[in-house]
């Protein structure tokens, strides 16, 4: 089997849900939250079932049988990913990859504010020795009270640049909600004596 690189789009039909791991009897609630993007082990998953389905995989005795040896050493067995390597899942906004927002940017509605290292001389000292808090980056004519980090927000490689960068305040920075998102993979195959994934 040659090296090889292929991307993987995972575009919904339907509203998506990945849930936790956690069981339904756990800790008496019923109640689980949906996760995005979803798990690396479900994207894996995912793609392992459709490579086997293109081989005509009989799933029930796939674990057993010898017949299946050559693609077990492709795509694994269990928590064995054979010679597959992957990498994702990453979302997608306009085909354009999205990451997370750092958290030192924090918003309000659509109105921005970053988080710097404290001053030399406001340094406190306290259990980690001395420190500098963080402190909000204010315009003096704009204060922004409540303003939080984007923990669910994402951002284009352009926008995160802009972000690390400490954008001019006056530049719009766009935070792409996870509910306008699909999700992509890139999965490389790797030779057989690769061994196991890094």
């Amino acid at each position: 089997m040659s090296d090889s690189i292929q991307h993987w789009r995972f575009d919904p039909l339907d509203t998506w849900f990945f849930r936790e791991a956690r069981g339904f009897d756990t800790s008496g609630s019923n109640a689980l939250s949906s996760l995005f993007p979803p798990p690396a082990r479900t994207v894996a998953g995912a793609l392992r079932t459709l490579i086997g389905e293109q081989q005509g995989v009989d799933w029930a005795r796939f674990a057993d049988a010898g017949e299946y040896a050559d693609l077990k050493q492709i795509i694994g067995s269990g928590d064995d990913l054979g010679a597959l390597r992957l990498t994702g899942p990453y979302p997608q906004w306009n085909d354009e990859r999205l990451y997370p927002v750092p958290l030192h940017l924090l918003a309000k509605d659509d109105d921005y504010r970053f988080l710097a290292p404290g001053e030399e001389d406001a340094a406190v000292v306290c259990d980690l020795g001395r420190v500098r808090l963080p402190r909000i980056v204010e315009q003096p004519d704009k204060p922004l009270p409540g303003a939080k980090p984007q923990e669910d927000g994402w951002l284009t490689g352009e926008n995160l640049q802009r972000v690390l960068r400490g954008c001019r305040q006056n530049q719009t920075v766009v935070v792409n909600r996870r509910s306008r998102m699909r999700a992509s993979a890139s999965q490389t195959q790797v030779s057989e004596t690769a061994g196991r994934r890094s």
